[in-house]
């Protein structure tokens, strides 16, 4: 891009999924690649498609492996997760390169084990329907593919 001030930058993801963020804005905030505005723009600079734009940073080729299943292409995450306690919290606990799919199973899992153990909670206070409802919500939940021999304990 000529003109760093103007337009949008295009970031390459670990893998391979396009983020767009203004040239001149916060380097945190990312815009959709439906975006009125940066689809007027992408076409002003030529463009036919999102593809065809040059890339600012490429997060593709960085060679690292999963922790668990060793692919090539990772995700950071973050062992004590940042919605649970918070951003600052969570960069004080250990971190692991995960490929996208052990990275949402784990959070599958955690979601799923965070559930029963809330059942088990609820049943010891007493309150048996919330419990029957949260156990029906669960009813039939998996892990995805290639996870089905681990088992969720709680």
């Amino acid at each position: 891009m000529e003109n760093e001030n103007e337009g949008y930058l295009r970031r390459v993801g670990r893998h391979g999924d396009s983020y767009i963020r203004p040239a001149s804005g916060a380097s945190n905030v990312w815009v959709s690649h439906t975006d009125p505005d940066f689809v007027a723009w992408l076409g002003s600079q030529g463009y036919g498609m999102l593809d065809e734009m040059p890339i600012d940073e490429d997060l593709r080729d960085h060679g690292v492996r999963c922790a668990r299943c060793g692919v090539v292409g990772t995700e950071l995450h973050h062992w004590a997760p940042k919605e649970w306690v918070g951003a600052d919290e969570a960069e004080r606990w250990p971190m692991a390169e995960l490929c996208r799919l052990c990275h949402r199973t784990w959070h599958r899992a955690a979601e799923l084990a965070a559930a029963r153990v809330t059942v088990r909670i609820l049943r010891g206070k007493g309150m048996h329907e919330t419990a029957n409802r949260i156990e029906d919500a669960l009813d039939g939940a998996r892990l995805p593919l290639g996870w089905e021999g681990v088992e969720v304990v709680t």
